[in-house]
């Protein structure tokens, strides 16, 4: 990774002449920003993770000395190398004391300056090793904590002894399910991580993540008072930023407690996310006393109601009737977890009313979607939850019924289908706006019409091309793209599995027959 440098001089011209004149990339360092005074130097700072800061001594509103104690308390890991245009001994003096590794005169010798960069290059990489180790054992130590392994006070204190303050925060990705092939295509997940370790690496004298879910972003921020500046302010701006990416991100950011306290603390930031997990709060904090979980119960009419359309095999109507009662959850802006507990707890309702007017039992509960564990990292809207409390309401329909349990359903597709097979149909969206999960549909599907979602919509647009091509005399790619084949190549491959001619074969044989 290239070693990353700040140059700080009140004079543009010298900033734009060190960073453009000299071949940094030849000794692996990137110019991160220019700044004119030590205050603009600390704003890049505190955004960006620098490495080395070259900076001139005399500057107006904050000098180089000034900056360089400034660095000492709040990024103590940054090397600086300081130049004067005065030959005084006592600048030199106050540089080397505050911790500055060398002192240049104006103006600036390059080769020495190159010199003096791969000698800090170097001592950073023997550092980064021993604080590899270091890390690493750091991490152990709260991977024990985190998951209630034995530790020892001595390993406890060891560490207290370094960091007088933590604090955890826990992250994921929002609409997870329905976007999880598209999260893993994109490495979203990758991208997320590298930007918030980015921000968290100048929030935080040192932190550790930690895995324990697929969508589960664990952050232990390790400091004190004056290097630990993670807040609800700055997580939600990153918020915004990860968004900007097109990644839907929420996370929880516990309060501040002591190093033995790490397991209370990613505890209180789990607790919070559950709190506003699928809803359209995006960030929290410890100490919001205004999150609740939100309450709800649906009226004996609405039970009483449902019931009667499952009984009765009223499909429609019961999905109308439920999409009444998740639009009101979805207005109170209700967390995935209570949801999940609502529709349980009333698909329960649903079937003792049921069975209170059948004697036969003819389905078991127990064999439902919502009656089994549902991750809610994983399944973590509302609207996942709509397609499990759905596609059980509608299995239970179904084993009332003398009929198949998707009639309705499967009429309604057939005949979009029928009328929209030029179009690009996906069975995945389809069984979406139905609110039942791609694969369930694909048995039903399959159940209904003995055949798979694209077999049948492929004899759909093959059959409509045979006829296109006896009764018109377009060209065979002209009818390809009007049945909803863009590539020409495909459509003669699927036309000829299914009628074992090509196109043009078929034209020429069936109209030599009918001649």
């Amino acid at each position: 990774m290239a070693t990353k440098i700040l140059i700080v001089d009140d004079e543009p011209m010298i900033c734009e002449g060190l960073s453009q004149t000299i071949d940094w990339e030849s000794i692996d360092v990137e110019v991160k920003g220019i700044a004119y005074d030590g205050l603009q130097a600390l704003e890049i700072l505190n955004k960006h993770k620098i490495d080395i800061v070259l900076t001139d001594i005399t500057m107006p509103n904050m000098d180089g000395l000034a900056l360089t104690e400034e660095l000492t308390a709040l990024h103590p890991y940054v090397e600086v190398i300081m130049f004067s245009g005065y030959d005084e001994f006592e600048y030199a003096r106050q540089a080397l004391r505050l911790g500055v590794n060398d002192f240049l005169l104006k103006p600036i010798d390059i080769e020495e300056l190159l010199s003096i960069v791969k000698r800090l290059q170097h001592k950073k990489s023997f550092s980064e090793n021993n604080y590899s180790d270091l890390r690493e054992q750091l991490k152990l130590t709260i991977q024990k904590q985190l998951f209630r392994h034995y530790i020892t006070t001595e390993e406890i204190n060891r560490w207290e002894k370094h960091y007088k303050s933590c604090c955890v925060v826990v992250a994921e990705i929002k609409e997870y399910a329905r976007g999880k092939e598209k999260i893993e295509q994109e490495g979203q997940k990758e991208h997320l991580m590298a930007m918030i370790e980015e921000k968290i690496a100048v929030w935080s004298q040192q932190f550790i993540r930690i895995w324990k879910h697929e969508n589960e972003w664990i952050y232990v921020c390790c400091g004190d008072d004056s290097s630990l500046s993670v807040t609800e302010d700055h997580l939600e701006k990153l918020q915004k930023q990860v968004e900007a990416k097109g990644i839907k991100m929420q996370a929880a950011l516990s309060a501040p407690g002591s190093f033995q306290d790490i397991r209370v603390l990613y505890e209180q930031a789990d607790t919070l996310l559950t709190l506003i997990r699928g809803t359209t709060k995006g960030v929290t904090v410890g100490g919001n006393d205004e999150l609740q979980e939100a309450s709800f119960s649906a009226s004996k009419a609405f039970k009483d109601q449902l019931a009667v359309c499952i009984m009765g095999g009223q499909a429609a109507e019961a999905k109308e009737l439920v999409q009444e009662v998740f639009d009101e959850l979805i207005e109170k802006d209700t967390a995935v977890d209570p949801v999940f507990r609502i529709m349980r707890e009333l698909e329960v309702v649903i079937k003792n009313k049921v069975f209170s007017q059948v004697q036969e039992r003819t389905f078991d509960i127990n064999e439902f979607k919502l009656q089994q564990d549902v991750d809610t990292r994983i399944y973590n809207t509302p609207e996942d939850i709509q397609s499990f409390f759905m596609e059980d309401m509608l299995r239970m329909a179904g084993a009332l019924s003398n009929r198949k349990e998707t009639n309705w359903i499967i009429d309604q597709v057939l005949y979009y289908m029928k009328h929209n097979y030029q179009h690009d149909l996906q069975a995945k969206a389809i069984a979406e706006t139905h609110f039942i999960t791609p694969n369930y549909f694909s048995i039903l599907f399959k159940q209904e019409t003995g055949l798979s979602f694209s077999d049948y919509l492929n004899t759909l647009r093959i059959e409509k091309a045979s006829e296109l091509l006896l009764t018109t005399s377009n060209r065979v790619f002209e009818i390809a793209e009007y049945v909803g084949y863009s590539e020409y190549k495909y459509f003669v491959k699927v036309f000829k599995k299914y009628k074992g001619t090509t196109p043009t074969q078929y034209r020429a044989m069936n109209t030599t027959n009918t001649q």
